[in-house]
């Protein structure tokens, strides 16, 4: 019974995810894979989370060097702060879920 409630756990955070609209989709085949964003998403939102991030990241030095990590491992400008963003909601989901 508690695999059954960790696998519908996961299953609510990725379709939270993909109702934010920062859930990457991926592709796949025998030789390749590639991550491509969204494009069918909530503009509002994703401008907030950007928004947030981009605040994370003056203010916080723990969203600071998360960031910097992130920058360090060849990650676009705007793939970071979109990172970040999904991070900080994660955050927000296991403090609301408790």
């Amino acid at each position: 019974m508690p695999h059954q409630a960790a696998a519908a756990s996961l299953d609510v955070r990725a379709t939270a995810r993909d109702q934010r609209g920062t859930a990457p989709i991926t592709r796949q085949s025998d030789k390749s894979k590639t991550v491509h964003g969204r494009f069918i998403h909530n503009d509002r939102l994703v401008d907030a989370l950007h928004l947030q991030a981009g605040t994370a990241i003056l203010h916080d030095t723990a969203a600071r060097d998360y960031y910097d990590e992130l920058r360090a491992c060849e990650a676009e400008h705007n793939a970071a702060p979109r990172q970040l963003g999904n991070r900080l909601v994660g955050i927000l989901y296991g403090c609301l879920k408790t």
